[in-house]
């Protein structure tokens, strides 16, 4: 004969349990634990790091929205005509940027974060003065499905944003440049 424990009350209950009509309630107050746990995190972050990551979240709000509604050439174009041109910051700063635009991608875009990420980060990088090429790749997939990246590089050719083998793995496309006259096509060399 198999006999379940009754369970009488539900701090009694294992949140995986099924609780008569309450069976809503422990999902929501992991999540809701789960929130507050972060907002601890950011609570002991100094106060330029949490401007940082607040400057970051809601860029990449309103990237991954005008992504669903703008063209990429036309998003590409206003973000350009909205920064400052040339200069090179400390890598330091482009560090703690670049963890901004990925903490905040993480959470605010869970699927596909990497063209969000690397607009956020090439505006929020230009706004510094630091100049930047928005690079896409694609490869074949392991079910020959065709994949498409992002990442972001320096001038120098290093990846700030979306992983350092982006260029190994993916085969570049053009770079893009919001100005036609400005963009100068580079083709990956075959070795």
């Amino acid at each position: 004969m198999n006999l379940k424990p009754v369970i009488l009350h539900m701090k009694d209950a294992p949140s995986h349990h099924y609780v008569g009509p309450f069976k809503h309630v422990a999902p929501m107050r992991n999540r809701f634990r789960r929130i507050i746990r972060l907002l601890r995190r950011v609570a002991r972050l100094p106060w330029g790091d949490r401007w940082l990551l607040a400057r970051a979240s809601g860029l990449t709000v309103a990237v991954r929205g005008a992504l669903a509604v703008v063209s990429f050439r036309r998003l590409l174009r206003f973000l350009e005509q909205r920064v400052p041109a040339g200069g090179e910051l400390d890598a330091e700063e482009r560090r703690r940027i670049t963890w901004a635009v990925e903490a905040a991608g993480r959470r605010l875009v869970p699927e596909r974060p990497c063209l969000t990420q690397a607009f956020v980060a090439q505006y929020m990088l230009a706004r510094r003065g630091e100049r930047t090429n928005l690079r896409i790749g694609v490869a074949k997939g392991e079910a020959d499905d065709l994949q498409a990246h992002a990442w972001l590089e320096i001038d120098g050719g290093e990846v700030v944003i979306g992983g350092a083998d982006s260029p190994e793995r993916y085969e570049p496309l053009p770079s893009f440049s919001a100005d036609p006259q400005k963009e100068t096509p580079t083709y990956p060399t075959q070795s």
